[in-house]
C-alpha cells in the first residue's frame, strides 16, 4: 500500500481492450473522444445477461423528456453477473462530440437493449480529461480508482462495500480498498481501508489503517470493527492543527476514522503529523498490495466489483476531499482528477487487472461515485 507506479498513454490506446469488431481508425488529424461507461445488464425479469449483448447508449440534456443529444449502438461483453464496461464513442466516427459536455454541466445517460424499455437515466458531470482523447489516461501497476491532485489536503472521505473475493478462482491473492491522502507521486501515505484476501481458498476480511514512513505507522488491523463481504464502510483521514497563541505552540495531527454501517461499529484514532507528509493528493483506490517474497506486487484477488461513493453506497458526503482551494466531491476538482486503470506492466500494452467506471451521482452528489471492476489477477 505504498507508492503507486504510473505511466501515461493516450486514451486512444484503450481501444485495444475491446474486440476487433469494435476497433476502427480515427482520422490522423482528429483525436478520438471516448468515455468509459460501466453497468449491469439484465433481462425483463431481472436475470443477469452474460455474453455479447447489443446495447444502445443514449445521452440526454435532462433527466426526463426530450430527444437524445447523441446515441450509438455497440456489442458489449458482459460477465456471468451481467457486468460490463464500454467506451462510448468507440462505434462512432471521431468519437463523442466535444459539444456534448461542458465543464460542470450535467448530462444524463441511459441504455436500451432491443426488445426492452430504456433504462433510467444516470447523471454524469465530466471534465476534459474524461472525454478528450488528446488528454492522457493513467495506468498503474497496483492501483485502480481515482486521484485528485492539489495542495495542502486536509480531508479525504470515502465509502464502499467490502467486496467478496472468489478464492476458488484466485487462491492466495489479495485486494485492498481504501481512501487516503498522498502516495500517488510522493513517498508518504495516510490511508484507511479494508482488505479482502484469499489464504489458500479461504477468504479473509478485515479493516486497517496505515501511514507509510516517515514517520511511519505500520499497518494496524482494526480488531474492534470486524467486517465481512457486503458490509458498507465509511471512512476518512483528516489533518488538523491546534494552536495556542499564548504558548506559541502548534500541534498537528491526523485523525483516522472508519465505520461499518452494516453493523454500526466504528473506530477512531489520532496519529502525529510529520513535515515529510506532503498532502498533495487524495485517493480512492482498489489495490493489489506490495510485496511478495521477491519484492513484487501481490496478485490481485477476483473481487468482482467495488462500488465507491454515496450515490452507490447510501453513505452521504463521501468521496469528498478538501485542499487549499477546493472542497467537494471528486468531480468538483475538474481537470485535477486522474483516473487510474491497473495494468501489468503499467502501460497500455499490459494486461488490464482492474478498471474504474466513469464518475456518477445525482443532485448534490454528482461526480462523487464510481465502480471498479476486476479483470485479471496479474503476474
Amino acid at each position: 500500500m505504498k507508492q503507486v507506479h504510473v505511466a501515461l498513454v493516450s486514451i486512444l490506446l484503450l481501444c485495444s481492450l475491446f474486440s476487433q469488431a469494435q476497433r476502427r481508425v480515427a482520422p490522423a488529424n482528429n483525436a478520438e473522444r471516448l468515455l468509459k461507461f460501466s453497468g449491469t445488464l439484465t433481462d425483463v425479469s431481472g436475470k443477469p445477461l452474460g455474453g455479447v449483448v447489443g446495447v444502445t447508449f443514449l445521452v440526454y440534456k435532462d433527466e426526463h423528456g426530450g430527444a437524445p443529444l447523441w446515441l450509438e449502438t455497440q456489442n458489449v461483453q458482459a460477465d456471468a453477473a451481467g457486468h460490463y464496461s464500454a467506451l462510448l464513442g468507440n462505434a462512432t466516427v471521431d468519437g463523442m462530440p466535444f459539444s456534448l459536455f461542458r465543464s460542470a454541466e450535467v448530462r444524463w445517460i441511459s441504455t436500451q437493449i432491443s426488445g426492452q424499455e430504456e433504462s433510467a437515466r444516470v447523471p454524469y458531470v465530466l471534465n476534459g480529461a474524461d472525454l478528450n482523447g488528446a488528454e492522457n489516461t493513467t495506468y498503474s501497476g497496483n492501483w485502480s480508482g481515482y486521484v485528485v491532485k492539489g495542495s495542502e489536503f486536509s480531508l479525504a472521505t470515502g465509502s464502499w462495500h467490502v467486496p467478496e473475493v472468489n478464492c476458488n478462482k484466485t487462491p492466495n491473492d489479495f485486494a485492498a480498498v481504501w481512501v487516503g491522502i498522498d502516495g500517488y507521486a510522493n513517498d508518504t501515505v495516510e490511508q484507511v481501508g479494508t482488505s479482502s484476501n484469499c489464504t489458500g481458498t479461504t477468504p479473509q476480511y478485515f479493516a486497517w489503517y496505515e501511514f507509510y514512513e516517515p514517520p511511519g505507522v505500520p499497518r494496524v488491523v482494526i480488531q474492534s470493527v470486524p467486517v465481512k463481504a457486503g458490509d458498507i464502510i465509511g471512512a476518512y483521514v483528516q489533518y488538523s492543527v491546534i494552536s495556542n497563541p499564548l504558548l506559541v505552540i502548534q500541534f498537528q495531527y491526523w485523525t483516522v476514522w472508519l465505520k461499518d454501517y452494516t453493523t454500526g461499529k466504528s473506530y477512531s484514532s489520532q496519529v502525529p503529523y510529520n513535515s515529510s507528509q506532503q498532502r498533495d493528493f487524495a485517493e480512492w483506490v482498489v489495490e493489489r498490495p506490495c510485496c511478495d517474497d521477491d519484492g513484487n506486487d501481490e496478485p490481485l484477488a477476483d473481487f468482482g466489483w467495488v462500488n465507491f461513493g454515496g450515490y452507490l453506497t447510501g453513505v452521504p458526503g463521501t468521496n469528498w476531499a478538501t485542499d487549499s482551494s477546493t472542497s467537494g466531491f471528486i468531480g468538483d476538482f475538474g481537470d485535477h482528477v486522474i483516473e487510474l486503470t491497473m495494468a501489468s506492466p503499467d502501460n497500455s500494452k499490459g494486461t488490464v487487472l482492474a478498471e474504474p467506471g466513469a464518475l456518477q451521482g445525482q443532485e448534490f452528489s454528482t461526480g462523487s461515485s464510481f465502480t471498479v471492476t476486476w479483470k485479471a489477477t496479474g503476474p
